[in-house]
C-alpha cells in the first residue's frame, strides 16, 4: 500500500502535465497560490504596479514592540487601486468574515477608507485593531491600527483555504508540506480554470507514517451511558 500524499509516478506525470497548460480564458484575473509569504508580497507588489489608475497608501499607526508587529496580518503599508482585489483580515459582522474576497471600488481613493465591493454588499471600511498579545506577561505587547485588507492578487495555500477559484494557477515552487499541493488545487472549482506551475515530483510528499497508521486506526466505539463524564470530580486545593 503507497503512503497517502504519494500517488504512482506515471499517474502523477499523467495528471501534472495536462494541468502545466496556459488557461485559455482569465488568466490575467486567475488567483495565483504561492507556498510563501515573501513569494505572495512580491507578487500582489508587481501586479498592483501593472494596474492603470492612480495608487493610494495607508500607512498604519503603530505602537509597542517593532520587531512583533511584522507577525500582524495587516501591513504597515497598504497601497490600493481602484479594481483591486483584496482580502478581509477581520470578523467585521456574520456576513463579513475574516477571508471574505472583495474588489476596490471608486476611482480616487479617499483619505479615511477605501471602499470595498464584497458583491453581496459595498462597504466603506474603517481602522481595526491588530494586536500581540503575551498570555504568560498578561499583557499587550504591540498595537496596529490599519484597514483590515491584504491584496489578493496572490495567497498563501494556508491562507486559501476554505475558499473557491474559478480561475486559479498553483505555483509549486516553494510548495513542500505533505498535502499542501492537494489543499491548492483543491481550491479550483474545476480542472478547465486550473493551472498548475514549476511542479516537480518531490512536491507530491509523502505524510508521515504516525498520519498514515493514525488514518487506519479504527478508534474506540461510542458510550451510549454518558454518566460518567457527567459526575463530578473532587476539586484539588493547593496549599
Amino acid at each position: 500500500m503507497s503512503l497517502p500524499g504519494a500517488p504512482h509516478p506515471q499517474r502523477q506525470a499523467s495528471l501534472w502535465g495536462g494541468l502545466c497548460r496556459p488557461l485559455q480564458e482569465c488568466a490575467r484575473s486567475a488567483t495565483k497560490l504561492f507556498g510563501t509569504n515573501f513569494e505572495v508580497d512580491y507578487y500582489n507588489s508587481v501586479s498592483l504596479l501593472g494596474e492603470e489608475g492612480e495608487e493610494t497608501t495607508y500607512t498604519s499607526i503603530d505602537s509597542g514592540d517593532r520587531h512583533r508587529l511584522r507577525r500582524l496580518a495587516a501591513k504597515k503599508n497598504l497601497a490600493l487601486k481602484k479594481g483591486a482585489p483584496v482580502l478581509l483580515l477581520r470578523n467585521l459582522s456574520s456576513s463579513l468574515v475574516n477571508g471574505l474576497r472583495g474588489i476596490v471600488k471608486l476611482k480616487v481613493l479617499e483619505a479615511d477608507g477605501p471602499t470595498v465591493d464584497f458583491g453581496f454588499t459595498t462597504v466603506k471600511l474603517k481602522r481595526e485593531t491588530f494586536t500581540v498579545f503575551d498570555p504568560v506577561r498578561n499583557q499587550t505587547l504591540c498595537e496596529r491600527e490599519q484597514f483590515p485588507l491584504s491584496l489578493a492578487y496572490g495567497l498563501t495555500v494556508h491562507k486559501s483555504q476554505g475558499l473557491t477559484f474559478d480561475h486559479l494557477i498553483v505555483d509549486c515552487t516553494h510548495i513542500r508540506q505533505s498535502g499542501q499541493l492537494g489543499v491548492a488545487v483543491g481550491r479550483a472549482k474545476s480542472t478547465a480554470g486550473l493551472q498548475v506551475i514549476n511542479y516537480n515530483p518531490s512536491v507530491c510528499c509523502q505524510h508521515p507514517l504516525e498520519i498514515q497508521e493514525f488514518s487506519e486506526e479504527t478508534g474506540q466505539p461510542f458510550l451510549g451511558d454518558l454518566s460518567c463524564c457527567q459526575a463530578e470530580k473532587p476539586v484539588r486545593l493547593d496549599n
